[in-house]
């Protein structure tokens, strides 16, 4: 998709590519279109309102209609006529500025403005502060992206034929699969938001089932061609309403009671190809440098792992691309403490937003997704890491209009290091390295899922209640809760460990049927080791923690896209 040509509204069909200056843009509408817009002005009650980010969607359409000629040009907004049917609130494309050339970027600016100031008694528009770009980080049309240029960002309800019109995806193709440009970023709970470079096409593109639950998605998730026709084949005849994913999860667990692999010298590769991995994904996972990461999983887990990222992702975009939204249920959890993190996809932009409550009155505070320098270290804070799948980790931040927290999305599934059934475990690494590594594995696997590490800084008031576990002790709470133990026994010496708010201690570096088939006491439990040393943790234990660090870790949270982590810099939700 390219934006190289922008002709104006009053613009016909058949001189659409005969502009002879590609930015030159009508800025000055009809009057009947002026005084359809000025009903929807902000009242004078509330001076200084971002007027952009603050107008109703119907208002975003005309302001879009003057200036931009949509794709289609027969779908060009009628606000009079959309009203009348009853037609109230269906979001336009909104372009942001960072797209256009300066020229054409300064006559839409020019015409906002210009309008806002002949109007600024009832607006309450401020010049003095809106003219500086440095004070409208929360419009839509004044978002840009540090270090990236000549990016789009559309917010509309999508749907699939519009997504086929901009050039974001391809039609069906007989393999099942379609085309989905590595330019696009498919994000946010309630709107799909599409980042498209320049020079975005689909020659630059992977390739995506045409449908959720097909035998392209099992082929997409790493299986081969025999294991997803078997798996397809239960799944058509089944009479349940169970997704495809029950169905591949279920044959990796049946086909590994038979072949498994969890020590190193066990033979992975006949193991992962007898549950149906293909070629591609298994040599993936064993990557020799990653040898010590991956033996804290078994084949069987690491199987299933790839296989619900993959579907997991695939699912969020489906929805996308036929609602137009991710779906809202719960946060798939990680299958490690320090669990799954290379992104091909770009940095969102500043997505804007609402939020709670200013402290001086009832006005809501504008909150943005900005991109920053991360920090070395937060005074009286300690800064912590966790490696994932970037649409799991973005489950921190549960509602796309503010930046209040929900840790409680990224506890992990029992049993873990410290509990043999709790499901209110919240782990995180203490090294980067750590949650790097692992991340890195983990994306290389699942290709071509962005993967990215989260980075939380903890106020030491909280740390500082940590109870540290090691030597024997840990090595004994490690044993208890990865052996067999369905009713979640734990010796009476090392029980105090469990109803602790906070544990430190090191990661192990077995997994759970390594340690059930090979290890005959506590005492042969081993550390991560990772190249620097071994490998620590911090587990936060119930819903109580996890309530606090809601609170108190409000603007302290950072995700880095694991392409980009060398440029030391991070997304994070600020109030403005």
């Amino acid at each position: 998709m390219t934006f190289g040509k922008v002709p104006t509204m009053r613009q016909g069909r058949k001189n659409k590519q005969k502009s002879a200056d590609k930015d030159v843009v009508k800025t000055e509408p009809d009057r009947k279109r002026k005084d359809d817009l000025i009903a929807f002005l902000p009242p004078l009650e509330e001076p200084g309102r971002d007027f952009i980010s603050s107008l109703p969607t119907e208002t975003f359409h005309e302001i879009l209609s003057y200036l931009i000629l949509d794709h289609d040009p027969d779908r060009g907004l009628k606000l009079e006529a959309l009203k009348r049917r009853g037609f109230k609130d269906r979001p336009h494309a909104f372009l942001s500025l960072s797209v256009l050339s300066k020229h054409f970027r300064d006559s839409v600016e020019s015409f906002c403005l210009h309008y806002l100031t002949q109007f600024k008694e009832i607006c309450g528009f401020q010049p003095a502060v809106q003219l500086h770009s440095e004070h409208r980080h929360s419009t839509r049309f004044a978002a840009t992206v540090p270090a990236k240029n000549t990016v789009a960002l559309l917010y509309f309800q999508a749907n699939e034929t519009y997504l086929l019109k901009l050039g974001a995806i391809t039609a069906v193709k007989t393999n099942g699969f379609r085309s989905l440009s590595t330019a696009t970023f498919l994000s946010s709970e309630d709107n799909a938001t599409f980042h498209s470079s320049d020079d975005s096409s689909l020659d630059d593109s992977i390739e995506i089932p045409g449908q959720l639950n097909s035998i392209a998605t099992l082929h997409f998730c790493g299986l081969t061609p025999s294991a997803s026709q078997d798996i397809f084949a239960r799944y058509a005849s089944s009479t349940t309403d169970d997704d495809l994913d029950e169905y591949a999860i279920g044959y990796i667990s049946g086909r590994a009671y038979e072949r498994n692999a969890s020590a190193e010298t066990d033979n992975w590769q006949d193991a992962l190809s007898w549950m149906g991995l293909n070629e591609n994904r298994i040599a993936a996972l064993l990557d020799p440098q990653f040898t010590s990461t991956r033996t804290t999983l078994d084949a069987e887990t690491w199987a299933k792992h790839i296989i619900q990222t993959c579907y997991d992702w695939l699912r969020d975009l489906d929805n996308i691309v036929t609602h137009g939204k991710k779906r809202k249920d719960e946060s798939s959890g990680s299958v490690r403490p320090y669990s799954p993190a290379p992104s091909i996809l770009p940095t969102p932009a500043v997505r804007p937003s609402t939020a709670r409550a200013s402290s001086t009155g009832g006005q809501t505070l504008p909150v943005a997704e900005v991109e920053v320098a991360l920090p070395s270290s937060v005074p009286d804070h300690q800064i912590m890491y966790k490696g994932g799948a970037t649409f799991r980790l973005e489950g921190i931040w549960p509602n796309e209009e503010s930046n209040e927290l929900e840790f409680a999305n990224l506890y992990s599934k029992p049993p873990t290091d410290f509990h043999p059934n709790s499901p209110f475990m919240l782990y995180f690494t203490k090294q980067y390295e750590c949650a790097y590594h692992y991340a890195t594995l983990s994306a290389n696997v699942t290709q071509p899922i962005p993967h990215s590490i989260l980075q939380v800084a903890v106020p030491t008031a909280l740390t500082s209640t940590a109870i540290s576990i090691h030597g024997s002790d840990w090595r004994q709470l490690i044993f208890e809760s990865r052996s067999p133990n369905p009713r979640g026994l734990i010796s009476a010496n090392i029980q105090h460990y469990t109803r602790a708010s906070l544990l430190v201690g090191e990661i192990c570096g077995r997994n759970d049927r390594w340690i059930q088939r090979h290890c005959r006491d506590a005492g042969e439990i081993e550390p991560l080791r990772l190249p620097s040393g071994k490998a620590s943790q911090y587990a936060f234990q119930g819903n109580a923690i996890a309530s606090r660090l809601n609170d108190t870790c409000i603007g302290k949270v950072w995700i880095t896209d694991l392409g980009t982590h060398s440029s030391g810099l991070g997304r994070t939700r600020q109030y403005l």
